[in-house]
Parts: structure tokens; sequence; C-alpha cells
């Protein structure tokens, strides 16, 4: 089983993300931390989180065979 504490469970590559995210960087700070907030309280019903570094690593192997 994940760490309950949503950091862990988030990781740091993604938490950095939501960090800009939440900066504003994006968009509407106010609606996007919202929902960020809400993977962060493993509310993860798509597993955006659990997902996140084998599509990292994809995304990686894309630009390497470009």
């Amino acid at each position: 089983m994940r760490s309950s504490n949503p950091d862990e469970y988030v990781g740091k590559p993604l938490l950095k993300v939501f960090d800009a995210v939440c900066s504003g960087k994006f968009g509407s700070k106010a609606e996007l931390t919202e929902l960020i907030n809400t993977l962060r309280n493993r509310n993860d019903r798509y597993l955006v989180c659990a997902d996140f570094a084998s599509y990292c690593q994809a995304n990686e192997l894309v630009f390497e065979n470009i």
C-alpha cells in the first residue's frame, strides 16, 4: 500500500508540477488549485499520480527517438 502522506503518494516530480500549477503559471490559480488538492488528498480516481512516473519515462523515450 502506498503512503497515506499526500506528498509521498504523489511523488517529488509531480509535486513540482503541482507547485507550478498552483503558482498560477498555467491559468486560473483558484480552479486549478482545487483540482490539485483533490489529487493530493488521494481522490485520484483515474490514477494520475500513480501513472505519472511511467508517463514521464514514455515521454523521454519518444523524444529520444525523434
